[in-house]
């Protein structure tokens, strides 16, 4: 999967439950499973915030260490 921020921004404009299924589908790819219950709105929250400032190199950064949390 290609991820930039671009795309990321347009992630981000997705439901709260959208959103999580879309980071759960990105995660799976990578052979991280990730619950399906929904976050808190307030951790969803957290999460947009942190995700809206990410550089392309932070989420190069994020996008190995998933490959990495995988090989493991």
């Amino acid at each position: 999967m290609h991820l930039d921020r671009n795309a990321l921004q347009k992630i981000l404009q997705q439901s709260d439950a959208q959103l999580w299924q879309t980071i759960r589908m990105i995660a799976a790819q990578s052979g991280v499973d990730l619950p399906m219950g929904a976050l808190s709105p307030s951790d969803m929250a957290a999460l947009r915030s942190a995700l809206g400032r990410a550089t392309d190199s932070d989420i190069e950064r994020a996008l190995k260490m998933l490959d990495n949390y995988r090989k493991q």
